[in-house]
């Protein structure tokens, strides 16, 4: 089985403004207005299928929700597909 990264918000911030890295923010589009990390997508709820659709598997992602618990499942689900996936632990 495939493993995904965890990563804290101070490194996600640092990854994210690279713009080397897919970020997917899964929270409400209300919390995403309010805050998110540059370049960061708004894809609330997004499941396996949705992240399929976008057809970028060779790039490197960062998801992040509120808690870390969708964000956990999705990045398992894509480290089983292949993808190179990081998730962020902690609140944002």
């Amino acid at each position: 089985m495939e493993r995904f990264h965890i990563i804290d918000i101070a490194s996600a911030k640092k990854m994210a403004m690279t713009g080397m890295y897919v970020v997917v923010d899964l929270r409400s589009p209300q919390e995403y207005r309010r805050y998110h990390l540059d370049h960061a997508m708004s894809m609330p709820d997004a499941d396996i299928e949705d992240i399929e659709r976008l057809n970028m598997k060779n790039e490197r992602w960062i998801l992040y929700c509120n808690r870390g618990s969708l964000s956990f499942r999705l990045a398992s689900k894509m480290a089983q597909r292949g993808y190179i996936v990081a998730a962020v632990r902690g609140k944002m």
